[in-house]
């Protein structure tokens, strides 16, 4: 299944390789971490969609993913 998802996302997006061999090496070597929070879902599939679809940098995306989840944890307590 991701196989055929990173095929698509190649196709649709024009995704490089080197981004399909990155995001295969993360799913590969999850160490079950499991996020059930679905304001943090959201974040992270807004900040990923943004990403995929080239609307900004791995880079971009990383910075402002940590600085919202830090925020967000931050005021969660």
């Amino acid at each position: 299944a991701f196989d055929e998802l990173m095929d698509y996302n190649a196709r649709a997006y024009n995704m490089p390789q080197a981004d399909i061999d990155s995001l295969r090496s993360i799913a590969e070597n999850a160490a079950g971490t499991v996020i059930s929070d679905p304001a943090l879902i959201q974040l992270i599939t807004g900040e990923l969609n943004a990403y995929i679809s080239g609307g900004k940098t791995a880079e971009d995306v990383a910075t402002q993913l940590q600085s919202r989840v830090s925020l967000y944890l931050t005021e969660r307590g």
